[in-house]
């Protein structure tokens, strides 16, 4: 997304503004990720080739999904804070803090 002037801001569009304008295949991406229970998520790290991504919250909630199928990979619960996660080599390991 480029802005028009310095001025202008992309923080106030909306993901229905964006689902409106591009194209049918882009558009289907657009998702709805709301996870109150366990957030705040102060972690987040995507692999290489943008596929996976796995989160961590302060509330100890940790996810790992592939973005694109949106399909859950694991999900557990630390019972500790997680400041941190990052995908090791591949998305099938990650680390979190």
């Amino acid at each position: 997304m480029e802005v028009e002037n310095e001025r202008e801001r992309t923080l106030k569009v909306k993901q229905q503004e964006l689902k409106s304008i591009l194209p049918i295949q882009s558009a289907q991406n657009i998702f709805d990720l709301n996870l109150p229970d366990f957030g705040p998520y102060t972690g987040l790290s995507v692999t290489r080739n943008g596929r996976y991504i796995v989160m961590g919250g302060k509330k100890g909630h940790i996810a790992a999904l592939d973005w694109r199928n949106k399909d859950i990979l694991c999900e557990f619960q630390a019972k500790d804070r997680v400041n941190d996660v990052q995908f090791l080599h591949n998305h099938q390991m990650f680390a979190a803090a």
